[in-house]
């Protein structure tokens, strides 16, 4: 299985369209993909019309395999599944701060599902966090949307 980011800590750069675009790509091409939306906007499920899970809360994120994969939704496309952000996830740093090793939850959270799906496509949200530091981690590579402004 392989992790690929879709990171900047700059909104607006085109991170979840390049995201759900690569997840397509990848499903497209026969590997079976999990987008997973970690941005609280949840704009990735919002492209694929996959509501959130009430149940996914950052601790059953973190800790509970069982709700977490039960989140898992399916997509229109073959080989693509969603896992949908919602409004929780907007406390993932607050919550990963206090627990133990904290900067590599996230990799513990998506080994769970590592025999079903060959990649995994993060939609990150625009910080620089615990979470973050979770992304790169767990993540074989990391894409860098940026605009050719003078700002990015």
């Amino acid at each position: 299985m392989k992790i690929i980011a879709c990171y900047s800590n700059k909104g607006g750069v085109g991170k979840t369209a390049v995201a759900v675009n690569l997840a397509y790509a990848m499903a497209a091409a026969g590997k079976r993909t999990l987008l997973c939306d970690l941005d609280p906007q949840g704009a990735s499920g919002f492209y694929f019309r996959v509501k959130p899970s009430k149940k996914l809360t950052d601790e059953a994120f973190f800790k509970d395999v069982k709700i977490f994969t039960d989140a898992i939704r399916d997509s229109d496309y073959d080989n693509l599944d969603i896992l949908p952000a919602s409004m929780n996830f907007r406390d993932f740093d607050i919550f990963l701060s206090r627990m133990r090793d904290s900067r590599s939850r996230l990799k513990k959270a998506l080994n769970s599902v590592k025999k079903d799906y060959d990649v995994i496509i993060l939609d990150c949200p625009p910080t620089i966090s615990t979470l973050s530091e979770n992304v790169f981690k767990c993540a074989d590579a990391v894409l860098v949307p940026v605009i050719p402004t003078t700002l990015s």
